[in-house]
């Protein structure tokens, strides 16, 4: 759907790079109507004139549920800056909704992994009394770091920085990884699984938040 030099990459840090000559790439709203550039939504593509080719395998009525006239969507929910490069957010699956705010896990990902302290992440929606769902961020800690209320203070204080209130995590669990574990792409992500809804942990750590109060 679209390509990206190291160049680009280096100069717009996320970007998937612009789209493939003579496809067209359209960010969506809810409702069908285009999103302005810079604004978040579904991302549907395809050529002009031409059937969608991208199916669903054995669902015909998910990939039918998918299309658009000539363009189809894969799920990924994303934003094209002002020079047509695409930037991918997050599957529809992963959104989290909070207080009816959308908000994308891989963009908060993204923030947590630059941390020197972080060797990765996954962020998931957990259930909250006052929002529906709330943010909860799975760290691995690097080696030099250990988990605790030092570090989930350092987080918070980073995450304000750059991310608006809404989408900071309110609280934090880090896990230690084996070596083993490590090299299995999902090590922290099936970590994560283990504190979606109704999963309860004893490894849970606060994280504090400006007023000095635990959440």
């Amino acid at each position: 759907m679209s390509r990206v030099s190291l160049q680009e990459w280096i100069a717009r840090p996320g970007t998937v790079g612009r789209p493939l000559p003579g496809l067209t790439v359209k960010i969506l709203g809810p409702e069908g109507t285009e999103r302005a550039r810079g604004e978040p939504g579904m991302i549907y593509f395809g050529y002009p004139g031409l059937t969608p080719v991208f199916g669903y395998h054995h669902d015909p009525a998910k990939t039918a549920a998918g299309r658009l006239g000539d363009l189809i969507t894969a799920g990924d929910y994303g934003y094209l800056d002002d020079d047509g490069y695409l930037f991918l957010l997050d599957r529809r699956t992963d959104l989290i909704i909070s207080g009816g705010v959308n908000i994308y896990p891989a963009e908060i990902e993204q923030h947590l992994l630059v941390h020197p302290s972080v060797d990765d992440a996954a962020v998931i929606g957990v259930p909250d009394p006052e929002c529906g769902h709330s943010v909860l961020a799975v760290l691995q800690p690097s080696a030099q770091a250990a988990a605790g209320e030092e570090l989930a203070a350092s987080l918070l204080a980073y995450c304000s920085e750059r991310l608006a209130t809404f989408k900071r995590p309110r609280r934090s669990s880090s896990f230690p990884i084996s070596p083993a574990r490590s090299r299995a792409r999902c090590s922290v992500a099936c970590c994560a699984s283990d504190l979606r809804p109704h999963r309860p942990t004893n490894r849970h750590v606060p994280i504090p938040t400006a007023e000095g109060e635990q959440q």
